[in-house]
């Protein structure tokens, strides 16, 4: 049996590897285009690959945009989660209020009553 060389194989995936890499920004226009063709599983891990990769750079609009993809999904306590990281992540009052009522829907439709009424209840008067 015939082995292929080990050094060679690190060399070429080393050359290989700059070449492969993708920009953030690139990651994110990738996510943005997969949203708009409708491919909602290449667009959720693409943003979820932004989230780990990037820290706070963009994490106001993957927390939102994978909120959406995972309720449009039907996958409700998984956007559930990820309304919930988008209040404690969001800058402005408005996002912050978006993620509560996009919360209390998931709620809603996960029968949880009681849970929803109360994330409406935080809300300031």
């Amino acid at each position: 049996m015939r082995r292929f060389p080990t050094g060679l194989a690190l060399a070429w995936l080393a050359c290989a590897a700059p070449v492969l890499a993708q920009s953030p920004e690139q990651t994110l226009a990738f996510a943005r285009q997969q949203v708009a063709e409708g491919n909602t599983a290449l667009a959720a891990k693409a943003y979820q690959r932004l989230v780990f990769f990037t820290g706070d750079r963009y994490r106001e609009e993957c927390y939102a945009q994978l909120a959406a993809l995972f309720f449009q999904s039907a996958d409700f306590a998984k956007s559930e989660q990820y309304f919930d990281l988008l209040y404690h992540a969001a800058r402005t009052d408005s996002l912050r209020f978006e993620a509560v009522f996009g919360k209390a829907g998931t709620l809603l439709l996960q029968q949880e009553h009681r849970k929803s009424l109360l994330e409406l209840f935080a809300l300031p008067a």
